[in-house]
C-alpha cells in the first residue's frame, strides 16, 4: 500500500500573491509496478493535480530477465500518463547506472519519447505564475554510492560542493527578479552537505528506502551502502549552508515505492507531495 506524504515549504523570495506550486516526487520504483497496479497510482498522482512532477532515480533494474522487462513496460506506461498531466522530469540512480551503457542509452531515449525530460547532469528551467524554477538533475558515478557488495567500492569516496561546480558550473543564485527557488533532483542524499553548500535550495532525492526497517525515536535502521542509521533516512530535513550560515536549505527524502531491498517494518512505500508557496520562510 502506498501513502501519500505532503510537505509545504515557503520562500520569502517568491512574490506575494504566488500561486503554490504542487509538485510531485517518485523515486525508488525499481520496475515494481505492474505489482503496484500502475493505473491506480497514476490516478492517485491525477488526483493530486500537480504542477510538476519529478522522479530521482532507480525507476527500474538493472536485469535483463523477463520480469524487469515487464516492469519497465509498465514504467513507460506510468510516464505517458504523467507526461499528459504536468512536465516531467526524471534523473538517474545507481540501478540505471548499472545497465550496460548501451541498454542505458535505448532505454533512455524510450523514456524520452514518452514526453518525459532526462535531466541527466543536465538542467531545465520550469515556469509557475511566472516564476522561473530551475531544475537540476545529477548523475554520480557508482563509486559515491559507497556500496561494499558491488564494484567499484572505496569507502573514502566523497561528493564535494567543488564537484558540484565541475558539473554545473556556479550556481546560479535563486531570488533574482523572477526566479524562484531552484530544485535539484540528486539519487544520492548522502551528500546533502555538497549540494546545499553548492545551493541547491530544494534537494529531492530516495536510495535510502526509509532505512528499510524503522524504529521508534532511532529512524531508520539501514542504508543500501549497508551503514547503518543513516542519517537522510526519509523524510524531510532543513540545514544552514556552510558558508552562509543563515541560507536554509531544504532535503526532501522519499521513502520509495517498492520493497526490492529486504522487506519494509513499519516503513510503508510513500509518494511525497511537495507544496512550494510564499511565505515568511528563507
Amino acid at each position: 500500500m502506498v501513502k501519500t506524504v505532503h510537505y509545504t515549504l515557503e520562500f520569502s523570495l517568491l512574490p506575494a500573491g504566488f500561486q503554490p506550486l504542487r509538485i510531485i516526487h517518485l523515486s525508488d520504483l525499481h520496475g515494481q509496478l505492474q505489482d503496484m497496479h500502475g493505473g491506480a497510482l497514476s490516478e492517485l498522482i491525477r488526483t493530486l493535480k500537480p504542477h510538476l512532477a519529478v522522479m530521482t532515480g532507480d525507476m527500474v533494474n538493472a536485469g535483463a530477465d523477463w520480469r524487469n522487462a515487464e516492469g519497465r513496460r509498465a514504467f513507460l506506461g506510468l510516464c505517458r500518463a504523467l507526461a499528459a498531466l504536468c512536465p516531467v522530469y526524471y534523473s538517474i540512480g545507481n540501478h540505471e547506472l548499472e545497465m550496460p551503457e548501451q541498454r542505458l542509452k535505448v532505454w533512455l531515449s524510450k523514456v524520452s519519447r514518452t514526453g518525459v525530460s532526462i535531466l541527466d547532469n543536465a538542467a531545465a528551467e520550469f515556469v509557475h505564475d511566472g516564476v522561473v524554477f530551475p531544475v537540476f538533475g545529477l548523475n554520480i558515478p557508482l563509486l559515491y554510492y559507497k556500496n561494499p557488495l558491488r564494484r567499484p567500492y572505496d569507502p573514502r569516496a566523497k561528493w564535494t560542493a567543488a564537484d558540484m561546480n565541475r558539473v554545473f558550473g556556479s550556481h546560479t543564485a535563486s531570488g533574482l527578479e523572477g526566479r524562484g527557488p531552484s530544485l535539484l533532483l540528486a539519487h544520492n542524499p548522502l551528500y546533502f552537505p555538497a549540494y546545499r553548500d553548492w545551493g541547491a535550495d530544494i534537494t529531492l532525492s530516495g536510495h535510502i528506502h526509509g532505512g528499510i526497517f524503522r524504529l521508534p525515536i532511532l529512524g531508520g535502521v539501514l542504508s543500501p551502502d549497508l551503514s547503518l542509521f543513516p542519517k537522510y533516512d526519509g523524510g524531510l530535513f532543513k540545514e544552514a549552508s556552510q558558508r552562509r550560515p543563515k541560507d536554509t536549505k531544504y532535503l526532501v527524502v522519499s521513502r520509495g515505492l517498492s520493497d526490492t531491498f529486504l522487506k519494509r517494518i513499519a516503513n510503508p512505500m510513500e509518494l511525497v507531495c511537495l507544496t512550494v508557496k510564499s511565505g515568511p520562510g528563507i
